[in-house]
């Protein structure tokens, strides 16, 4: 269901004899915009935005993670 292009109001047309076949855009007004589309087929394919874990932090070094150290270049957990 999540991946039929009629929700941003894009319709197949078929190869006929030389043509080759490729989306137009439909009559109807689109439910869903087309970028968030192509965003949610991204997440089905598998190509969506890494998210970084969140970092849980000691109460002694409440910035620790988000600055890097000046001798690795890192947010490493550098002593």
């Amino acid at each position: 269901m999540l991946k039929n292009h009629l929700y941003c109001s894009k319709r197949f047309v078929p190869k006929y004899k030389d043509e080759n076949g490729h989306f137009v855009r439909g009559q109807h007004e689109a439910i869903i915009s087309e970028e968030l589309y192509y965003e949610v087929q991204d997440v089905l394919d598998g190509r969506a935005r890494v998210y970084r874990p969140k970092i849980e932090t000691i109460d002694e070094y409440p910035l620790r993670g988000f600055f890097l150290c000046p001798k690795y270049s890192k947010k490493t957990y550098c002593q």
